[in-house]
């Protein structure tokens, strides 16, 4: 008797025949693309296509850096029938020198990778550090002094010399103080005062909200340390360790107030650009134009940008279509983007003038105003031979946003190829039982996957409100009676977290919940973080939308980091 999980994999590999080959591609990255004198990097070189790879000539490193040790990682996984090949090699290397070292491009696999940059500190490791023993913590921020509404970027190292079995790093906890986790732990090697220290290397990004003086907490480290002075190794005792980093202090400055009425943008790059315009500057009567308007700021979040539009334009009509928005991080800080897309219907023949577009932002580096703006562009527009010219009243109104959706997902609307319908009919036949035979397959492996999973697959949508979450929704809704936005969500996210303990951030959040109100609240809450002054909080509608308890999507398996994986150089 064939069981599902025989027919899933039989099926899998059925398809395996027809899946193509992916193409042989490599990369380099680090870990860090800063350190200091003393301290490693790890250097990870993946190829993809390839399960098996020579490894790479690091003959060209040695210049700069010593080679501590090198591991390899090859990996296969099959996914809806299509296989993915990867090796991983990662290399532990120390700088020689400071400065700025450029790490060539390596040969391997028949490719060649980009080459990377690493600003190496002249501040020696080995120079006196008023913290001294096996554990320690250091706390720093990139800058001292900032602006409010800026990111700023700030890290805590925990340094030891000694063998954990166990530890707990916590998070910055204060009551007003808006803070993410960004990126992954880094896990390197330093010499301090002339001892060898494994470092595990955390970041966040903290916005300034008030002008003052902004004081970052201390953080905890609670762990266990291995005491091998027995005889015997497999029974080796262990003895608490502890440390707390430094406070940080940083003096924000508040908004010029010049800039106060509008909108506020303090970032450290901002690009605004426009694409879509048609690369010969021409367009004709009635055929929609899509126009993709889009702004990205690196140090703010997503939620902070405006709204993006066109401005009225004399001779056609526009039509927007749903803004895209996001925010990621590069490991150091925050990146936001909004993207918007426009159906520019021209409605008369001639010149379609497209003015400037501006935005004015706070540049933290040069710490001065700058503007970012789109150039004017002019299109030349040809009426439509044998068509009547749409009008630009009612009737364009009613017929463009059809032929805006089908230019959106279509592309610009062309005449039908004279020649369509020579196709033959042999190669259509075929292409249609290929694609048919596909989407069965497909089917029969979803209805498997499903008909396993009924079970015990949750209800989307099903509220939590075990009383084991009680403590966290009270906790909660006292929160939104203070008004404190960083408060609040701080509560939110204890609350979540007693359930879903992997859940870092409110946008984690958001995602992770059924409730479109519950996520509507946590995009309020999140502007009136991350915007002051323009955003104001709706504790009402935070706990209209959060009262009945947190409607999760689906379950996921509660996920417990307390200390990561340690140096894998083991040394």
């Amino acid at each position: 008797m064939i069981t599902a999980r025989r027919l899933v994999f039989l099926l899998v590999f059925a398809l395996l025949p027809v899946a193509a080959l992916a193409q042989v591609a490599a990369r380099a990255s680090l870990d860090r693309t800063q350190a200091r004198m003393g301290e490693t990097v790890a250097l990870t070189i993946t190829v993809d296509g390839l399960q098996q790879a020579a490894p790479p000539d690091l003959s060209p490193l040695s210049g700069d850096f010593t080679v501590l040790g090198s591991s390899t990682n090859s990996s296969l996984s099959i996914i809806n029938g299509q296989r993915t090949l990867r090796t991983e090699f990662g290399v532990a290397l120390r700088p020689n020198h400071p400065g700025t070292i450029t790490i060539p491009a390596l040969d391997v696999a028949g490719q060649r990778t980009s080459p990377l940059s690493l600003h190496v500190d002249n501040a020696s490791a080995a120079a006196p550090s008023s913290r001294q023993g096996p554990v320690f913590l250091e706390a720093f921020s990139d800058t001292d002094h900032a602006i409010v509404g800026q990111a700023i970027s700030y890290t805590v190292r925990l340094l030891y010399a000694l063998d954990l079995a166990d530890g707990s790093l916590g998070d910055p906890q204060t009551a007003g103080l808006s803070m993410r986790r960004v990126g992954n732990d880094s896990n390197y090697q330093a010499q301090r005062n002339g001892t060898s220290y494994r470092v595990l290397e955390r970041h966040y990004v903290v916005f300034a909200q008030h002008a003052g003086k902004l004081t970052i907490p201390p953080v905890n480290f609670q762990g266990e340390a291995l005491d091998q002075r027995g005889q015997d190794p497999f029974f080796a005792g262990t003895s608490p360790v502890s440390a707390v980093s430094n406070t940080v202090e940083v003096d924000v400055d508040p908004v010029p107030d010049a800039e106060a009425k509008g909108t506020w943008l303090p970032a450290s790059a901002l690009a605004l650009k426009l694409d879509g315009l048609p690369a010969d500057g021409k367009a004709h009567v009635g055929t929609p134009l899509t126009l993709n308007l889009t702004l990205e700021a690196t140090g703010l979040p997503f939620e902070v940008l405006p709204t993006l539009s066109l401005p009225g334009l004399d001779g056609a009509d526009v039509y927007p279509d749903k803004a895209s928005t996001g925010t990621r991080d590069d490991g150091s800080t925050l990146i936001g983007r909004r993207s918007q897309a426009f159906a520019v219907v021209p409605t008369r023949a001639g010149t379609l003038s497209i003015p400037q577009i501006t935005l004015h932002w706070w540049n933290t580096r040069k710490r001065a105003m700058e503007t970012a703006s789109v150039p004017a562009a002019r299109i030349e527009v040809a009426g439509a031979p044998g068509a009547p010219v749409p009008a630009t009243g009612s009737s364009a109104a009613a017929a463009a946003p059809g032929a805006a959706a089908a230019s959106h997902e279509h592309g610009p609307v062309a005449a039908p190829f004279a020649g369509s319908e020579m196709v033959s009919t042999v190669s259509r036949w075929k292409a249609i039982a290929a694609a048919l035979t596909a989407v069965w397959l497909v089917t029969l492996v979803l209805a498997v996957w499903l008909w396993r999973r009924r079970g015990r697959a949750p209800r989307p949508g099903r509220l939590a409100t075990d009383a084991g979450m009680a403590g966290g929704r009270k906790g909660f809704l006292a929160a939104v009676t203070t008004g404190d936005a960083a408060g609040i969500g701080q509560a939110l996210l204890r609350w979540a977290r007693e359930t879903r303990p992997s859940v870092r951030n409110l946008g984690e959040l958001a995602m992770a919940l059924a409730s479109p109100a519950q996520r509507q609240a946590i995009e309020g809450l999140q502007r009136a973080r991350f915007a002051p002054g323009e955003a104001i909080l709706d504790a009402q509608a935070l706990r209209q939308a959060f009262e009945p308890g947190l409607a999760w999507a689906r379950d996921i398996a509660p996920v417990h980091e307390d200390l990561p994986p340690l140096y894998p150089g083991g040394g």
